[in-house]
């Protein structure tokens, strides 16, 4: 019977057991003092799953001391806004007034285009398992970035029922 050696990289001994909690990223977590230690392996797992599974870039983790929540920001790609993402246990309790709480405590980048104030975030729903499913959520309703209407459509004319309907069915 073969046994196999970790790898030891700079007299550091790294195995299945530690990696994780030996993770900069994580020790980064852990500095921030917060109090829900799941909410924090929940972050570092959807860190790693933007990272590694997700190719993200500039990810960096937050902490929002009002809320006592770790939080994310990175770019999906290189010339896209910064986005920002609030990992969650699968088994949080959400309301409306609980995402308006985080809309208004974690901050958006300052790059806000003048005519869209929209502040948007996206929870990350993370189960104990390591699957996690991501929400958009926005401080009000919006509309997806194809549906916007521009200055310039705005001024067309409305369609009449002629447009809509072939003239049989009038």
């Amino acid at each position: 019977m073969t046994t196999h050696k970790s790898p030891v990289i700079d007299d550091i001994k790294i195995n299945r057991n530690n990696w994780l909690f030996d993770h900069p990223i994580w020790s980064e977590i852990q500095s921030f003092g917060m109090k829900d230690l799941r909410q924090q392996r929940i972050s570092m797992t959807v860190y790693l799953d933007l990272c590694e599974a997700k190719d993200w870039l500039t990810m960096k983790v937050h902490k929002c001391s009002q809320l006592q929540l770790v939080y994310l920001s990175g770019k999906s790609q290189r010339k896209a806004p910064v986005e920002y993402i609030l990992p969650l246990t699968a088994d949080s309790e959400l309301s409306q007034e609980k995402i308006q709480e985080f809309l208004e405590h974690i901050p958006v980048d300052n790059d806000v285009d003048q005519h869209n104030e929209q502040r948007s975030l996206t929870l990350a729903i993370s189960d104990s398992d390591s699957t996690t499913v991501y929400y958009r959520v926005t401080n009000g309703i919006a509309l997806p970035n194809d549906m916007i209407i521009s200055s310039q459509a705005s001024e067309r004319q409305l369609p009449t029922e002629g447009d809509i309907f072939a003239p049989e069915e009038l």
